[in-house]
């Protein structure tokens, strides 16, 4: 198996990991929209709109991540490691203000993996005028 391969398969596994874990985060929607009736006014509105956005966001990398998969491209891997570092940041925002939580092991994962499959994708070739050495 080569290294493009490889990196298809590693990147259609994180495609898969953002969109399930969006799934997933959605399923709170109605949790956080309860709780949100007990929050302040300007804040009632808001908390589950966040809440659906950062599923939307995740849905929207996990294509991104899936149409590299698909049609791997010289800056796949850059796209990689940019996407990792939605769910990577979220899980270094869930330490700091809940601890360590199940939902932080699902988003370190993603995130990992994606690095992972941004790390054996091979390494877009040299374009140099008059010629590669």
């Amino acid at each position: 198996m080569t290294r493009q391969r490889a990196g298809s398969i590693l990147s259609g596994i994180s495609a898969a990991g953002f969109l399930g874990t969006a799934l997933l985060h959605s399923t709170g929607y109605d949790s956080v929209t309860r709780l949100a009736e007990q929050a302040p006014a300007e804040l009632r509105a808001m908390a589950p709109a966040l809440w659906l956005v950062f599923s939307f966001d995740l849905v929207v990398l996990g294509l991104i991540v899936a149409v590299f998969a698909i049609r791997p491209s010289s800056v796949g891997r850059i796209v990689l490691v940019l996407a990792a570092l939605c769910p990577l940041s979220a899980a270094v925002l869930q330490l700091r203000f809940f601890g360590f939580i199940p939902p932080t092991a699902i988003l370190l994962a993603v995130g990992g993996l994606t690095l992972i499959a941004a790390a054996v994708l091979p390494r877009a070739a040299s374009h140099r005028p008059g010629g590669s050495r």
